[in-house]
């Protein structure tokens, strides 16, 4: 009769928190597991002192054959990535690179980007990705700050890269293959290829079917391709990146200096591991999905994010040359996207094309990126037919991100009441109230009388553990969102 009664009790007690908060509970253990996964990957990331060549060769050889990249119609192992990386890491250690020197990487979307700093990763070397777009005094900011011993750029970016780098006296060396100065900007596979020949004695370049300016200042020095063909395809020893832990750079990603001169971004390979792991893990991705990727690759959401979800994922990364609204889904269709990543107006861009059959006709079922509006959310999942959205709040240089993965319209982030409750899982984030007129916390409470929005006076902050020993290359800014309702959504 005691158990009957006790079991009744329960059921009940059950009822009644479902009746009021329905599965809610049910979200609050299913995000709770997977924050207590994310944690304790990433301590045992640290704890093995592991690095992102590492892990990388962990997955190459669980998964030698399974597809790492796509692109232009053709399909990349993750084998046959590591021997294109291997490739440059053996280029790297004949030129004297070592551990903790910087090269700065300027190149368009295309695997040897990837298999670049990879490469250069498995010798300790520290890659810059520099924005393709930069040109003059920007261009020149980017690389005096991270002082690179070589500059890699390909055809297309060579000539701005030169007379930027006159001041440092470093040489410039060409990506000049095919896939480099492709006619195509898509990942459709219907390309039109052509070669590009460097005459290094004289310092020109010309493209069969076209031309390349060449003023004095844009000369270019050696063929990084040519180079390549000269060094083997196995790995070079663990050796020769000791000393390299899991809290060392990995590579600088550039801000986009709305503001002033870009800043560098210091990438850490925990940074890049914990964007695989817990925008991967959080999101549902499997070994199966294949995301497309039209963001750039010199920039955090597609070069980190993109990337770092496919290793730790197996999952295969489709790499446009650039976005097109026109082409997104007719590319995503030919390229067997199941997954997309999106920034900032991409998804408002894509509802501006006029309504086509290409609209649904595709395999689709994610996108994950940040910054869509709750207005363009709820039109791109009705034309598009895409059933879930995986938003985030993150920044480059920032030490906190949020992730909503329960699929709720317009909310940037889900942090479960129960979080912090629960041991290995506690979210170290908060939010504070803060004067809205000068941005500083509030540490007491408001004057009766005085003006307060509730939509307005929230900041979002992270806890930082540790006191930094580094010099950090980016100034800190304020970070805002809007409201925190009760039951866990950042809208």
């Amino acid at each position: 009769m005691g158990l009957s009664v006790g079991l009744a009790v329960v059921f009940a007690a059950v009822l009644v928190v479902y009746l009021t908060l329905g599965d809610e509970p049910l979200r609050w253990v299913e995000m709770a597991y997977r924050l207590f996964y994310v944690r304790i990957s990433m301590r045992s990331f640290e704890r093995r002192g592991s690095t992102i060549p590492d892990e990388f060769e962990r997955r190459v050889d669980t998964s030698p054959h399974q597809s790492a990249l796509h692109f232009m119609g053709e399909e990349l192992s993750f084998l046959e990535l590591d021997r294109m990386a291997n490739r440059v890491a053996s280029w790297a250690l004949s030129k004297g690179l070592r551990k903790g020197d910087v090269v700065g990487l300027m190149m368009g979307n295309c695997p040897e980007f990837i298999a670049t700093w990879l490469g250069l990763s498995k010798i300790g070397v520290v890659s810059a990705l520099v924005n393709t777009k930069l040109t003059g005094k920007s261009l020149e900011h980017c690389f005096n700050i991270t002082n690179p011993k070589i500059i890699i750029a390909d055809v297309k970016c060579a000539p701005h890269a030169r007379p930027a780098t006159a001041a440092l006296h470093v040489p410039v060396h060409v990506y000049s293959r095919r896939i480099s100065n492709s006619n195509n900007n898509g990942a459709d596979g219907k390309t039109e290829r052509r070669d590009v020949d460097l005459n290094v004695d004289n310092g020109r370049a010309a493209g069969r079917g076209g031309g390349l300016d060449q003023s004095p200042s844009s000369v270019l020095r050696t063929s990084l391709d040519a180079e390549l063909k000269g060094h083997g395809q196995t790995r070079v020893a663990r050796k020769a990146r000791e000393g390299v832990a899991s809290t060392s750079l990995l590579f600088y990603i550039f801000t986009s200096g709305t503001t002033g001169m870009p800043k560098a971004a210091r990438i850490t390979h925990a940074r890049f591991f914990a964007a695989g792991v817990a925008f991967g893990f959080m999101n549902r991705i499997k070994a199966s999905d294949r995301i497309y990727c039209c963001l750039p690759l010199y920039h955090s959401a597609g070069g980190m994010i993109g990337v770092s979800i496919s290793w730790w994922s197996g999952a295969t990364l489709i790499i446009s040359r650039k976005f097109s609204a026109r082409k997104f889904f007719s590319e995503c269709l030919n390229s067997r996207a199941t997954v997309v990543q999106y920034i900032g107006q991409i998804c408002r861009y894509l509802l501006s094309v006029k309504p086509g059959s290409s609209d649904r006709d595709h395999n689709v079922t994610k996108a994950i990126g940040n910054g869509m509006q709750l207005d363009t959310w709820l039109k791109f999942q009705q034309r598009f037919g895409i059933p879930y959205i995986g938003e985030f709040y993150a920044a480059t240089e920032g030490n906190a991100v949020m992730i909503n993965n329960q699929n709720k319209e317009g909310a940037v982030g889900y942090v479960p009441p129960i979080a912090d409750s629960i041991p290995c899982v506690n979210y170290p984030l908060k939010l504070i109230k803060i004067d809205i007129d000068t941005g500083s916390p509030l540490r007491t409470a408001p004057p009766t009388g005085s003006k307060k929005d509730d939509d307005d006076d929230n900041r979002h902050v992270q806890k930082v553990s540790e006191p930094r020993t580094e010099p950090i290359l980016f100034e800190p800014f304020p970070v805002y969102l809007h409201t925190f309702k009760p039951r866990g959504y950042f809208l």
